[in-house]
């Protein structure tokens, strides 16, 4: 029996040794609270990642921003991690929506599996002590686009014509300007008139 279980032990050791060392390279603290771990982080923010482009031993996601709780308010960030889990790097499922805790190297912003990093769906206590964060600024559109809308027309007023004003006989002119021009019933009796002042003229006969 001994020789049997000096066996099987070499052959665990054997196992053990096989094991990657992707595995047991990485070995990070258990992250600090959520306020303590935003004060120890460049930027902050809850987004949702892309598929990662190949930079040699790194990858880099470009994250659309939903909101951020620390760093500048933009819509896009780019965050770099190792290639490797040896070397702490950390994946993200494109699609996803993450609370990113992410900091600076280089001038680049980062992220391992040392940071508190997780989920949104798992990330109710640290939204519960970040708060509401900001959103991005809405897109805004370019200064030389020309304008698709058209002034207002503004159509010309016609100048009203005020209404003529009845006749003593109930009817109203027909014509403006013409209201005292003399009817038909006039002219009528003025030639009466002059038919009967010729008939009353006294003959001279030579």
């Amino acid at each position: 029996m001994r020789p049997l279980g000096l066996a099987a032990a070499a052959l665990v050791g054997l196992c053990a040794a096989a094991v990657p060392s992707a595995v047991r390279a990485c070995s990070c603290m258990r992250p600090p609270p959520p306020m303590a771990a935003a004060d120890d982080a460049a930027v902050v923010f809850e987004g949702r990642p892309s598929e990662p482009k190949a930079e040699g031993v790194r990858l880099r996601y470009t994250f659309e921003v939903l909101r951020t709780f620390k760093g500048e308010a933009t819509s896009f960030i780019d965050v770099v991690t190792m290639d490797s889990g040896a070397a702490c790097g950390r994946r993200y499922t494109p699609g996803e929506t993450y609370l990113v805790y992410a900091f600076e190297a280089r001038g680049e912003i980062g992220d391992n599996l040392c940071s508190r990093t997780r989920r949104s769906a798992d990330a109710r206590e640290d939204f519960m002590a970040l708060g509401e964060g900001v959103r991005p600024p809405s897109a805004s559109p370019e200064p030389d686009e020309p304008s698709t809308v058209e002034p207002p027309r503004i159509e010309p007023v016609s100048p009203e014509v005020p209404p003529a004003q009845p006749g003593t006989r109930g009817c109203a002119a027909s014509i403006a300007g013409l209201s005292h021009a003399p009817s038909s019933d006039g002219l009528a009796l003025l030639l009466l008139l002059g038919v009967a002042s010729l008939r009353r003229r006294p003959y001279r006969g030579g």
